[in-house]
């Protein structure tokens, strides 16, 4: 408790110190990232970056900048390919969401706008990391390590989200300004590429001990976890068994009770951020907890995904809330509980954990066909921890890559878009949405589009099709 109060500590003096030092000139202006100058003699890195204090301070206030009201880490990432996909419906009044939910977004949509500049501000903080810890004389060598390994990990993460919201991209790997404003879009195979050449560099400076009490920085297998999945959208199927096995296998993790997947405490955690909004635990639990159990909430569960459940399914009993409103029942993502803050924090965000690794390497091993068994194994583990029957033994590939999507979608549920995005490497998009939004749903909206903004201050960039300019 004393290393979580001193961690915690540190979060706040780090985002003074950033504010202070760095966000002046990091982009947390009304202007966009192509646009903003930096200054030319690195001040930032040099201030930032010059003993072990300061330098652990810089990366802890890109993790404090994730986690603030609506960026595309701490939330948008979760609910707005939830509304594009069969997984959420949206009651408010806001156009831009209802344009996710009609799979109908413009060009110049606010939402979609933020999650791209969100998405390169947090790069280019990864990127003046790097830059300042490969520089720097005075920052210890064990930290130097822990720092680049985690700056690292924090840019590849970006990287996957924006490549499966945009498809192409600029890659952005400095901090050059001009340089940055007239990158074209590269292709997601390259996008990949560099992601999965940071999180093998991570893995060799991270260690497999976690540098806090609590799991909210990342080490080796947090990197790993990644790379399992990276690897699985790659269809490279025998590297993402491989990760996913040595996470299972490093025997730090283990499945949580469905109750205490979601602690802050579970054991079952590969990586999750603090909460530093003053007003919640996690941004998702204010979106999709009502006010009251007779309230509507924000953002209900499709009755279709609520109803894919088995009657006895401990994950419905205790990850979905149900509240009735003027007659009608609503279902809605429970998962975590907290809607407001308290004075203790028992839940932290979680950005991976155990139950995905065995999805993946479940699908890896039905994908190559040669360990089926050892697949419905995997996928038992998770339906043995909800209390439901296990799956029969002698299932053909086929059926057991059906099992793995169903599972997916069970255990996955309101948590980071993995539906939408499952949907979409699987190829199987266009099937299950013609049918669930059979008036609103074109191909063509399996992208999002580039921001208007972008594309006016970057002349190289291209628009997406189905979308005009």
């Amino acid at each position: 408790m004393k290393n979580h109060t001193k961690y915690s500590n540190t979060i706040i003096s780090t985002v003074f110190i950033l504010m202070i030092i760095v966000l002046s000139t990091l982009l947390f202006s009304c202007r966009k990232f192509v646009e903003v100058p930096l200054p030319k003699d690195r001040l930032v890195n040099e201030l930032v970056f010059n003993d072990d204090p300061s330098a652990t301070a810089a990366i802890l206030g890109i993790y404090s900048n994730m986690m603030q009201t609506n960026t595309l880490i701490s939330s948008t990432a979760t609910w707005y390919p939830g509304l594009n996909a069969d997984e959420l419906n949206y009651v408010g009044t806001s156009a831009s969401s209802q344009q996710f939910l009609k799979n109908s977004i413009l060009i110049d949509n606010s939402e979609v706008d933020a999650a791209w500049t969100q998405g390169y501000q947090f790069i280019y903080y990864a990127n003046s990391a790097i830059e300042g810890l490969n520089k720097s004389s005075t920052v210890s060598e064990a930290t130097k390590k822990q720092l680049l390994g985690e700056a690292k990990v924090i840019r590849a993460l970006v990287y996957f989200y924006l490549t499966n919201l945009y498809d192409a991209v600029p890659l952005v790997t400095g901090t050059d300004y001009e340089k940055n404003a007239v990158l074209p879009r590269v292709a997601q195979t390259e996008i990949y590429d560099f992601a999965v050449q940071d999180l093998k560099e991570a893995k060799e400076l991270l260690l497999p001990a976690y540098p806090t009490a609590d799991r909210v920085r990342p080490n080796k297998w947090t990197a790993s976890a990644l790379l399992a999945r990276i690897y699985l959208y790659q269809k490279q199927w025998d590297k993402a068994e491989k990760e996913a096995t040595e996470v299972i296998n490093s025997k730090v993790y283990s499945i949580a009770p469905v109750s205490d997947t979601f602690l802050k405490t579970s054991n079952e955690t590969i990586w999750q951020l603090m909460p530093v909004a003053p007003s919640s635990n996690t941004l998702v639990s204010t979106r999709f907890i009502p006010s009251s159990n007779t309230s509507v909430p924000l953002f209900p569960l499709t009755n279709e995904l609520a109803n894919i459940f088995d009657a006895n399914d401990l994950r419905k009993a205790t990850w979905i809330g149900k509240s009735i409103a003027s007659g009608i029942t609503y279902y809605y993502a429970y998962k975590y509980k907290i809607r407001t803050t308290n004075a203790t924090t028992t839940e932290n965000y979680g950005v991976f954990r155990l139950a995905e690794q065995y999805l993946i390497r479940a699908e890896a091993r039905a994908r190559l066909n040669v360990d089926l068994k050892g697949g419905i194994d995997d996928v038992d583990v998770l339906r043995i921890r909800a209390g439901i029957s296990k799956l029969p033994e002698n299932l053909l590939q086929a059926d057991l890559l059906a099992a793995v999507e169903k599972e997916r979608r069970m255990e996955l549920f309101a948590e980071w878009g993995h539906r939408w995005y499952d949907l979409k490497r699987t190829g199987r998009l266009d099937a299950v949405m013609s049918v669930f939004k059979p008036t609103s749903w074109k191909p063509t909206a399996a992208l999002w589009p580039i921001p208007f903004s972008q594309i006016k201050a970057n002349k190289q960039l291209v628009q997406n099709p189905g979308y005009t300019n």
